[in-house]
């Protein structure tokens, strides 16, 4: 998730396995300044999220 003046959803393409890769790779995406990311996946186990911020 990035506000970055943007009002609404836009898609990222990227390949991600995981909640944790995915919050990872937009978090490490060419931004001027990241501050943390939030992902999640939905999977027929139920749903997984992440956060990352840089650390």
């Amino acid at each position: 998730m990035a506000t970055y003046e943007e009002d609404s959803p836009r898609a990222y393409d990227f390949d991600a396995t995981s909640a944790a890769d995915a919050a990872a790779a937009v978090y490490d995406a060419d931004y001027e300044h990241a501050i943390c990311a939030a992902a999640a996946t939905v999977d027929s186990d139920g749903v997984d999220y992440a956060i990352h911020n840089g650390e």
